[in-house]
């Protein structure tokens, strides 16, 4: 947080706890435009569709507590929130409460009798978890915490020499609060000779306690989707936290205690994610800060700078240790004209300052003091890259597979429209440039200009509407004039720009489409402009003519195309015998348990309380080798979610009835992501049931996500599948290469490391086969020191790598995911993958790793026994 605003902070904190009779408004007042009479020609845009895809990481769309808006909070469904600032360096958690740092005097406290222990962070993770979003919480490591709930500070006037100012709204116990400089210039600081007047010592034992309640209620990290900050800031402390930390903050200092409770917070809950270090601005991430600890600097540790020092000593640990500590490297980031001075911050100069002041994020030109490249020692201009481009060289030269975080950032001028259409351009640069993590920190009302811009990119049309999920390639002719973001969206595979019109003119340009195949006649227009500061205007279509598209963007504006792929989802067919041995049942009942269903609904609620049941006549078959239920997932609002499917033994349940038997036992569970089918292995389950009649019943439920879908056999098309293999003819292949990409294997060792970071690669020769009817990769997992984790399969093209070299390509798309609590092996279906291979070649490469937990491990061909397996039939 930048100085003054962490006194605007601090300030605004006390006077809402002594509820002064005054509130302070902003009055939002129109950014003046001057519209041109005709529309100008503006710089021609093109889109490919196949070029520089990736995942956009829905945690770019956070914003932090600090007067978050709940009402806009729950309407966006808001995908992160951060709880977080200067004052959660001194947050105890059994008190609630912490001290407000140096810009308020350091008023601690927060006049509750009787706190409840995590209540403000608990109010936050619970309301996010209402609809699957992420929490960052904040983990204080300074040394020190609050004492008490009750008000106090640290500077008493009784207890200390005469200072520079008084706090004038509070008074423990009838006293004054200072300052904590003397009242002579230079007003110096004075010591902080009784910190346990208004603090008491902490340690990372104090703060597993807390991670421990926070399991406890909301489940591990994996469930809860809590991440856990190292602290805030930590250059800052001699000015924000002057009473505990007077003297400047040390390299190995952060590294060190990093460690300490970073570990701390690994062992109590194997599934959680670590930030940091959190550090405010872009010459701190060089130098820690303007003043450098003597022997434990930049200088000190042989003029490294200070994220690649921490970056390396974070891989040195896993590297000793085998556990990574950190998943997100951490930063703040605030725009050069991020000022929120009313009388300064909706200025043209001001204005024209802020729009242009992103280029900081991905410009190497870009000279201004947010520029991270200017203070980087000796760097040579033609390897300048814009701030998140340094980050990601940093981290991919010193700490592979670490992910990228902003956890605090601002622009300004959020009540404004010049701070709307900043805001669009940051949030469609996060997206391009593959940042994973970001949070607003001064959150807009749900009636600011701002406010409009998240709802753009969340919820345009009001039913939750959102820009695509899959960055692909964008350009403008002129990104100052207009910018142009542009994704894919999984759901519909429709193709969304986001288009910012930077100008006081209508800009009238040419669109170029590339490699995405439409039949729609026309795109959708969404515009959010001055004409118009309390709504998002669905415009008329814009005609779509071959592979472009012309059309107008307003003056100042933020303008969404939906452009749909035009194509339609196929019927499944009716339960048929397929060929290669394989029988596809439907349901001759379905229902979910919500009381207000009568079973002849065209789809089936599931959630963490809604059960699917689903009832099959196996008496067309006389045999099952395998068998596999396979349920249409209608939407992706929440995301990636864990699905189960259980048995049922009473198959006297009734598609009309809500009466309906408890669910049995688990078969299996997995993770799905995206819009389409979800397979579930049930092979066991069928068989056994099929050896002793001819009904069955599967009951299927999500258990982290609320309220999505899947098609029912009353949908007319992707109904739900009980396919069957009855073929006994199946292949079981051995690889004929396997290796993981831990540097220091050797491809020769008896087992596959499996991580977020550790991709296992297998090799297969599909020679010995003539056809694929299915296939599945089957890995035996050798531990569950993690218990239930996520692992995911990939494609790989590329088939030249070799068993002896750590030199091996990027995984490609992903096949598959699922979920595994146990030893054993794990069953992934590759089938359509497979297919394809075979139809090209007689070699294909498959690429797995985990996206949840660190340091498992798969046998590999090399054991004596459970190596891997490629079954086909």
């Amino acid at each position: 947080m930048h100085t003054r605003s962490v006194k605007q902070v601090g300030i605004a904190v006390i006077l809402m706890t002594v509820c002064l009779a005054g509130t302070f408004n902003l009055v939002p007042h129109l950014f003046p435009l001057k519209r041109a009479l005709a529309a100008s020609s503006g710089p021609a845009l093109s889109v490919d569709a196949a070029a520089n895809q990736h995942a956009i990481d829905s945690g770019i769309y956070g914003m932090a507590q600090y007067q978050l808006d709940t009402a806009l909070q729950s309407e966006l469904k808001l995908p992160m929130a951060r709880w977080g600032g200067d004052g959660t360096t001194t947050y105890n958690w059994l008190q609630d409460a912490y001290t407000t740092a140096s810009y308020a005097d350091f008023i601690s406290g927060n006049g509750e009798t009787n706190p409840t222990p995590s209540g403000q962070v608990d109010t936050l993770v619970s309301a996010q978890q209402q609809w699957g979003g992420q929490t960052v919480v904040t983990v204080p490591f300074i040394g020190y915490v609050t004492k008490s709930s009750l008000y106090n500070c640290s500077y008493l006037k009784s207890q200390y020499p005469p200072q520079w100012g008084y706090f004038p709204y509070i008074h423990p116990n009838g006293d004054d609060c200072g300052n904590g400089k003397y009242a002579d210039p230079p007003h110096d600081i004075i010591p902080d000779t009784n910190l346990n007047n208004n603090y008491i010592p902490s340690s990372s034992t104090l703060m597993k306690d807390w991670i421990d309640h926070l399991t406890n209620k909301y489940g591990p990290a994996a469930t809860s989707k809590i991440i856990y900050q190292m602290d805030n800031e930590p250059e800052n402390w001699l000015i924000t936290q002057f009473d505990i930390h007077p003297d400047p903050t040390g390299f190995d200092e952060i590294v060190n205690k990093t460690i300490d409770y970073a570990a701390m917070v690994k062992a109590a809950d194997s599934t959680s994610r670590v930030m940091g270090p959190s550090n405010g601005y872009p010459y701190g991430y060089i130098y820690m800060g303007s003043n450098s600890k003597s022997g434990d600097n930049y200088a000190s540790h042989n003029s490294t700078p200070w994220l690649p020092y921490y970056l390396q000593s974070m891989k040195t640990y896993e590297q000793q240790h085998g556990t990574r500590l950190l998943d997100y490297l951490d930063v703040h980031f605030y725009g050069d004209s991020s000022s929120e001075d009313s009388a300064t911050e909706d200025t043209p100069a001001a204005n024209a300052a802020r729009l242009d002041s992103t280029r900081a994020l991905w410009d190497p030109t870009y000279t201004g003091d947010s520029a991270l490249n200017k203070y980087i020692p000796g760097e040579q201009p033609q390897d300048k890259l814009g701030v998140i481009g340094e980050l990601h060289r940093w981290i991919n030269e010193y700490y592979p597979g670490t992910k990228l975080s902003i956890s605090e950032y601002d622009f300004g001028n959020h009540d404004h429209l010049n701070g709307a259409l900043t805001q669009a351009d940051v949030l469609g640069i996060f997206g391009r440039e593959g940042l994973d993590s970001a949070d607003l920190f001064y959150d807009p009302k749900s009636t600011d200009p701002v406010a409009y811009t998240y709802r753009m990119y969340l919820n345009y049309d009001g039913n939750g509407g959102r820009f695509g999920d899959t960055s692909v390639q964008a350009t403008s002719g002129d990104q100052s004039q207009l910018s142009v973001y542009a994704a894919k969206r999984s759901s519909d595979n429709a193709l969304t720009l986001m288009l910012v019109n930077k100008t006081a003119n209508d800009l009238t340009s040419p669109l170029a489409l590339n490699n995405f195949s439409t039949s729609a006649s026309s795109a959708q227009v969404y515009t959010y402009s001055g004409a118009n500061l309390s709504t998002i205007v669905h415009q008329a279509d814009a005609p779509i003519s071959g592979n472009s598209l012309t059309t107008t963007y307003p003056a100042n504006s933020i303008t969404l195309l939906v452009i749909p792929n035009g194509s339609t989802v196929q019927p499944t067919p009716t339960p048929t015998p397929g060929t290669g041995g394989t029988v596809t049942l439907t349901p001759i009942a379905d229902r979910d348990n919500y009381a207000s269903s009568t079973g002849s609904e065209t789809t089936l609620n599931v959630s963490q309380y809604q059960y699917d049941y689903l009832k099959f006549d196996l008496s067309s078959v006389s045999n099952v080798n395998s068998a596999h239920l396979r349920l249409y997932r209608g939407n992706n609002d929440q995301g990636t979610i864990t699905m189960n499917a259980y048995q049922e033994s009473n198959n006297g349940w009734t598609e009309g009835s809500n009466s309906l038997p408890a669910p049995g036992s688990q078969i299996t569970s997995l993770s799905s992501s995206d819009v389409g089918y979800v397979d579930f292995d049930v092979s066991s389950y069928i068989q056994s049931a099929k050896a002793s009649g001819n009904t069955v019943t599967l009951v299927v439920n999500s258990s982290n996500v609320p309220w999505e879908y899947f098609y029912s056999r009353e949908s007319g098309s992707n109904k739900p599948q009980l396919v069957l293999g009855t073929s006994s003819s199946a292949s079981t292949l051995t690889p004929t290469a396997d290796r993981d990409n831990y540097a220091s294997s050797t491809g020769s060792e008896t087992t596959l490391n499996v991580s977020q970071y550790q991709y296992d690669y297998l090799k297969f020769d599909l020679s010995s086969v003539s056809s694929v009817n299915s296939a599945h990769l089957r890995l035996y997992r050798g531990n569950n020191d993690q218990g239930t984790i996520t692992m995911n399969a990939y494609q790989e093209s590329n088939n030249g790598w070799t068993e002896g070299s750590n030199s091996l390509p990027a995984p490609g798309s992903q096949i598959t995911s699922l979920s595994s609590s146990d030893v054993g092996y794990v069953d992934f279906d590759v089938s359509s993958y497979i297919q394809s291979a075979k139809a090209s070649g007689n070699t294909v490469t498959l690429v797995v790793n985990s996206s949840n937990v660190p340091w498992e491990y798969f046998y590999s061909r090399e054991s004596g026994s459970n190596k891997p397996q490629l079954v086909i039939q």
